[in-house]
């Protein structure tokens, strides 16, 4: 297997491009908050998010993601009528998507440390299903800049 300097450019290009994205994540206060106020380094041309994710395209296959946005568009669809506070239950559910994503690492179908670090920042700031929403809108901007950067074919 490729060693991270061979597929990411640099190993401290890559680290550099984790930090600035993981930070937004790392502070205390609701995903939809969080996303609230760095919509700019989230969905904007040329962001940190467009940024780290056109470092991981080539690792990272479409089939895989579209996995994980798969199992979070049935969660979606299932709590489309739902406010409020996240049950118990839709909790559990939603912490299923780091089992699908440690399975990944395992498979190394994704390199340990980047979208499995990424999906648990976010997944332990969702309390409401308004924070759930908050997590689709980012996970759509990832798959835009994926496709962008490694269109079929």
């Amino acid at each position: 297997m490729m060693g991270r300097e061979s597929r990411f450019g640099s190993n401290r290009e890559m680290q550099s491009s984790e930090e600035e994205i993981f930070s937004l994540f790392k502070v205390d206060m609701p995903l939809r908050e969080i996303v609230k106020r760095n919509a700019k380094h989230l969905f904007s041309r040329n962001s940190k998010l467009e940024r780290y994710i056109q470092r991981l395209a080539k690792k990272i296959e479409r089939t895989q993601l579209r996995k994980f946005y798969n199992y979070i568009r049935s969660l979606q669809s299932q709590w489309k009528d739902k406010k409020g506070k996240l049950t118990q239950e839709d909790k559990l559910k939603l912490l299923k998507i780091n089992i699908y994503l440690a399975y990944a690492v395992g498979r190394k179908l994704i390199d340990k440390g980047t979208l499995d670090t990424l999906f648990s920042l976010m997944i332990e700031k969702i309390e409401t299903y308004e924070d759930f929403q908050a997590l689709i809108d980012v996970f759509e901007a990832i798959i835009a800049y994926h496709v962008y950067y490694r269109p079929k074919g």
